[in-house]
């Protein structure tokens, strides 16, 4: 069939880390883990006190697999009904034992490090920029916030890789020991730290108007509600900090620079993004908001906010790239393209890391489907149909997401059977489906015409009127044909088209 264009986006795997209901320590512990991750500021944490939020978590998230920090019957219960969403690696754990040692299953935080190396650090006597690294004593009222504001690592023992002497010695970073009563530094702004080290690159796949308006999330540092908010605002992109009244005065000189950073924004002309807000739990809990100055606007995150019509998270991603594929019909049609250039590393040690690559191509093909509707609940009939592993395909809204090595250099993807596709749409919802004999006769038709553009000659009416008159087993001649067809003039014997054509035909003729 010939060239076809794509346009392809490199993206991170987006985990959902399944949490039980008030566990602070499954928390810390998904958090260290998702900091290990590039992107994985945007993963949500997954609360499973309540089974409805956490299924609108996981939808208005649009993750691409869950991770549960501990056995639970509700985690089973989750993991089952979103059986859609497959572990996307062979090995089961982001951390296995390899040849060389102890190795990420995904995208991992040393590829931005060895960027930030490259391009500020190495072969410098005085590195151009520089990350933070804070340090806290575990006992800290505010040690839970502090590990959600600035990210950090599980301990080397852990999962065998030491990210924290990675970050040190790749971005020269600075050690900041917080005390424990201490007043907070007026940080978090261009500065580096583990958690905006995640994000580094990384830019939203498509804008969508919703809730986003940044401030502060009010709360209470020890509660595990405010804490799964407060991460879940970040992770949807939302620039958020903690304010606990109780430690305002250790607060208050970061939470100041948050907020005079903001107000300092250009105005928008529209006024509908100049207010800040303040986030909490509820609007029936009452909040003073004398400390944070004018032009503030009050702002709940319940259930509500995840139903995919309020907060709506992005997927991150890096910059999409075009590319040219050949199509082939051996055996179907076939899409094949070379990769473009990739924002990560490809190293050959790096072999089991595993990144997403969203495929859009920009073409139209009749009776087959190269860019499937957007239905997660097919991953797995995408997965075996369109790219011959049934675990490896995610359902996207521009196209399929395709989880491969980041040593791979080619894919190849397969149109989808529309009828097929119909009836797998169906199926998922309950409905058994196939053809009718009107639809199959139908389909005939248009195969035998050439497809869709050759049953154009149907808008005439003569055309119609032929087909009712003539059963199958009836036969006429080509004249008493074109008669009908063209409702031929008595006076000149010529067949009548006019009616027909386009303006630009009759000025040519």
């Amino acid at each position: 069939m010939g060239p076809i264009n794509l346009r392809v986006r490199y993206r991170p795997i987006k985990i959902g880390w399944c949490v039980q209901e008030n566990n602070l320590e499954e928390y810390r512990k998904a958090l260290r883990l998702t900091h290990t991750l590039w992107g994985g500021r945007f993963n949500p944490i997954i609360p499973l006190g309540d089974p409805e939020l956490a299924r609108m978590l996981v939808k208005t998230f649009r993750v691409d697999c869950l991770y549960c920090m501990g056995q639970s019957t509700a985690g089973e219960a989750l993991l089952l009904e979103f059986k859609h969403l497959l572990w996307p690696s062979f090995h089961k754990e982001l951390f296995i034992q390899g040849s060389v040692g102890p190795m990420a299953t995904f995208l991992d935080a040393s590829h931005p490090l060895r960027h930030f190396y490259d391009a500020y650090v190495r072969d410098r006597e005085k590195p151009s920029e520089r990350g933070l690294l804070f340090r806290w004593e575990p006992t800290d009222r505010l040690a839970d916030v502090f590990l959600a504001t600035f990210g950090a690592y599980p301990p080397k023992d852990e999962i065998g890789l030491d990210y924290d002497g990675f970050f040190r010695e790749y971005v020269a970073a600075q050690v900041i020991e917080i005390k424990e009563t201490a007043v907070l530094p007026p940080v978090e702004s261009p500065e580096v730290t583990p958690s905006r080290l995640t994000a580094f690159d990384l830019r939203p796949d498509l804008f969508t108007w919703g809730r986003d308006t940044p401030g502060l999330y009010y709360g209470e540092s020890g509660d595990f509600v405010d804490l799964v908010n407060f991460w879940n605002l970040r992770a949807s992109g939302i620039g958020v900090l903690f304010y606990d009244a109780a430690t305002h005065e250790r607060l208050h000189a970061m939470n100041d620079r948050h907020l005079a950073a903001l107000r300092a924004r250009p105005k928008d002309p529209r006024l509908l993004r100049n207010d800040i807000a303040i986030w909490n739990r509820s609007y029936d809990v009452e909040i003073d908001l004398s400390p944070f100055g004018a032009n503030l606007m009050r702002s709940a995150v319940s259930p509500t906010s995840w139903n995919g019509l309020n907060i709506k998270p992005p997927v991150m991603g890096f910059e999409e790239q075009s590319v040219l594929g050949t199509v082939s019909e051996n055996g179907g049609v076939r899409a094949s393209f070379e990769l473009p250039a990739k924002p990560f590393y490809d190293d050959v040690t790096l072999h089991t890391q595993n990144v997403v690559v969203s495929v859009h191509p920009l073409v139209t093909t009749e009776n087959v489907v190269l860019k499937p509707p957007f239905f997660p609940r097919l991953n797995e009939y995408y997965g075996r149909e369109a790219h011959f592993e049934y675990d490896k395909v995610r359902s996207e809204r521009e196209g399929i997401g395709i989880i491969t090595g980041v040593t791979q250099s080619d894919l190849t993807i397969r149109a989808l059977d529309v009828r097929s596709l119909v009836k797998r749409v169906f199926g998922a919802c309950g409905i058994s489906a196939k053809p009718s004999p009107a639809g199959l006769v139908g389909l005939r038709l248009i195969e035998q015409m050439g497809g869709l553009q050759g049953c154009r000659v149907f808008k005439i009416a003569g055309v119609r009127e032929l087909i009712q008159k003539y059963s199958p087993n009836k036969s006429f001649t080509r004249g008493g044909a074109v008669t009908i067809i063209g409702r031929v003039d008595p006076a000149s014997g010529r067949p009548q088209f006019s009616e027909y054509e386009s303006s630009t035909s009759k000025g040519k003729r």
